[in-house]
């Protein structure tokens, strides 16, 4: 396998959650109104760092499970009723542009911001990597989701890097990962 591009680069890509911090988020709360969905109170993380597990592909034309490495935890800040802030971590190292807004969108659901990243292959070959979070809270302390990874190239290696490292042997390709995580006591 290829290791072109640093593995960090590319954890952010594979399972994240982050949260906006208010003084009631340090132990998780719930909303008092409801999203008007599920007739459940909204559930708000609690402000932390979470560890992601059960990290699985259920589609992966990228091949993301032979060439890049898998998150180790998301923080979450800035926590309200409306969303959170979420960073994600592969080790010690931030991974993708930085922090992402993750928005409430009902049914203790909350969509996040596209994290990208990507990197120079070779001279004249750019890939870029846009990995797009969904998860749903089961409650302050956990929550599970989806990482949506899409990953596009530009340049003249495009073609033989595609047919030597994808499933799909083009780009641009997808990857979808579902993923598990609880807050880190």
């Amino acid at each position: 396998m290829h290791r072109l591009i640093q593995p960090y680069l590319f954890a952010f890509l594979l399972g994240s959650l982050a949260c906006t911090d208010n003084k009631e988020s340090d132990t998780g709360t719930t909303a008092s109104d409801t999203d008007g969905n599920d007739g459940d109170a909204q559930i708000i993380p609690t402000e932390g760092e979470f560890e992601f597990y059960g990290q699985d592909f259920s589609t992966d034309e990228c091949n993301i499970t032979g060439w890049l490495s898998e998150p180790t935890h998301f923080e979450t800040s800035e926590i309200s009723a409306d969303g959170f802030v979420m960073s994600v971590y592969d080790g010690g190292a931030p991974v993708g542009q930085g922090d992402v807004q993750c928005t409430y969108s009902g049914d203790q659901t909350y969509g996040c911001e596209a994290i990208e990243d990507g990197g120079m292959m070779s001279s004249g070959t750019n890939v870029t990597l846009l990995g797009v979070y969904t998860l749903v809270m089961s409650d302050e302390a956990s929550a599970s989701g989806t990482c949506d990874l899409t990953i596009e190239c530009e340049g003249d290696g495009c073609g033989s890097f595609a047919q030597s490292n994808t499933n799909s042997g083009a780009f641009p390709c997808n990857s979808v990962q579902d993923w598990s995580a609880g807050l880190v006591e």
